[in-house]
């Protein structure tokens, strides 16, 4: 299978295709911004994990980039993992695509965008990051439910 070249605007990508990778990131995906354990610096990536690789190097998630990697388990009875990274512009260009068929990760998605992109504006570390840092563990809690009010 030819792997497509993101020189695409999010524009060219069929619905369908930005509607199937939005499902693909509700439930086998994690939008976050994460801390670096080494100093005060945080940074933005959206993750997709799955113990099926196909489903993690299909082509409608290749479309938009990211990087594939084997996860090394640390427990010799569980199955091979498999993850896809987005960063930078390429984690911009996905979000913007799929952001409008996003049900419970919306708003992860919304404080990443506007993390990532006053992050290219300020690279200095501000409190606010530390603010949508804290607003993402929140949300993403194990068993939070983003829909209720």
């Amino acid at each position: 299978m030819k792997q497509v070249q993101l020189d695409l605007l999010s524009d060219a990508i069929p619905e369908q295709v930005k509607i199937w990778v939005a499902a693909a990131i509700e439930y086998e995906g994690n939008i976050s911004i994460f801390k670096d354990c080494r100093g005060p610096t945080y940074r933005a990536e959206v993750r997709i994990t799955n113990t099926k690789k196909d489903l993690v190097d299909c082509e409608e998630l290749r479309l938009f980039g990211g990087s594939l990697i084997q996860v090394k388990e640390t427990n010799p009875k569980w199955r091979p993992r498999w993850k896809r990274d987005y960063h930078g512009k390429q984690l911009i260009r996905l979000l913007k695509a799929i952001r409008p068929y996003l049900k419970t990760k919306g708003e992860q998605a919304d404080i990443t965008l506007k993390f990532v992109e006053r992050q290219q504006l300020t690279p200095v570390q501000i409190p606010e990051y530390k603010r949508m840092w804290q607003r993402m563990r929140e949300l993403n809690k194990r068993g939070s439910d983003t829909l209720a009010g």
